[in-house]
């Protein structure tokens, strides 16, 4: 039975823009206004300070009756990951406001930056799927109610749809979040066949 349409309250911005703008909301009064879950942007790799945050927001997402979905970004790996170590192939090195860069194999590793996983390749595509699990298990473990995985249709699914199906035998009631797809309707039509519960419309207000 496929859910119905959900109404996402959605944080953007900054970080510390966030917090503030959060602060200010209350959640109840989202409800009341007919919303039914909040979007939140979260690391994979969160801080503590991070998690505990996260954990605090979706107790008060429950109290205010709002599911917290959590934004991720499943490419962003720290650079002293083992898959970066083992995979330098599947990987490119990324600074802030620059475009990525192959990892060289040949060289030690930049001490700063970003490991973004080339998400096609398939040599490490079962290893990455088993870190990857783990990671939103545990997201899941702070409360998050389903995820909006960037970059969504980018990512292969027939190693995400299986993904999701095993997340979701041990936790039935998660939701999965896509982007808005290429092409016509039948991208969006074959979003839903992977396992994706809703799209996120790309329609401006």
């Amino acid at each position: 039975m496929q859910p119905p349409a959900t109404c996402i309250l959605s944080a953007a911005g900054a970080a510390l823009a966030e917090d503030q703008w959060l602060d200010e909301l209350d959640l109840r009064q989202a409800k009341a206004a007919g919303f039914d879950s909040l979007l939140w942007p979260l690391s994979l790799w969160p801080t503590e300070q991070e998690r505990q945050g996260a954990s605090a927001l979706a107790a008060r997402s429950r109290e205010a009756g709002l599911r917290l979905i959590l934004q991720v970004d499943l490419t962003r790996f720290p650079l002293d990951h083992p898959l970066v170590a083992r995979h330098p192939e599947g990987f490119a090195v990324r600074h802030s406001g620059e475009r990525g860069r192959p990892v060289d194999p040949r060289r030690n590793l930049p001490s700063t930056g970003t490991a973004i996983a080339r998400l096609r390749m398939t040599e490490f595509q079962a290893e990455f799927a088993v870190e990857l699990r783990d990671r939103l298990v545990e997201l899941v473990g702070l409360g998050a109610g389903g995820f909006r995985l960037a970059p969504g249709v980018r990512i292969p699914a027939d190693w995400l749809g299986p993904l999701m199906a095993t997340l979701r035998s041990s936790h039935p009631d998660l939701r999965f979040i896509a982007g808005p797809p290429d092409g016509d309707r039948t991208a969006g039509v074959a979003l839903g066949e992977a396992g994706w519960d809703y799209l996120v419309s790309s329609i401006p207000w």
